[in-house]
């Protein structure tokens, strides 16, 4: 309904030395990404020069974002799955709606209305 969802496992607890071609078509064609760690976010800086809106599971991800050049990040006020999740789902909506906040950091709350699951299921039936 408007959205491919593509898995990227980006993360280990060592740095990825070389992706594979499919994860780099995948980095090279994402609209929106997520980050659960700092180093989540040095990885993918370190094999992709694209900067697409983020989301990020709290403030320590969102800091890395912003030291490595990301304009648009989505972070909750307090870190966790469900604040990561309603980040996303902000992204997301911004991104159908084709409303971009470069330049600026958002938390989930005040990412604008709609960014609950109830939103993102109302918009996905429009597209």
């Amino acid at each position: 309904r408007g959205f491919e969802v593509e898995r990227l496992n980006t993360y280990t607890t060592r740095a990825i030395e070389s992706p594979g071609p499919e994860m780099l078509a995948a980095m090279a064609k994402a609209d929106v990404v997520t980050f659960g760690s700092p180093s989540a976010v040095r990885a993918w800086a370190v094999h992709s020069p694209r900067k697409p809106p983020c989301a990020c599971i709290g403030s320590t991800s969102r800091k890395a974002a912003e030291e490595e050049g990301f304009k648009e990040i989505y972070a909750p006020e307090a870190p966790g799955v469900t604040g990561w999740a309603e980040a996303t789902a902000a992204a997301l909506l911004a991104k159908l709606r084709g409303q971009h906040n470069v330049d600026a950091v958002h938390t989930a709350a005040a990412a604008g209305e709609g960014a609950d699951s109830h939103g993102l299921r109302e918009l996905l039936l429009e597209h």
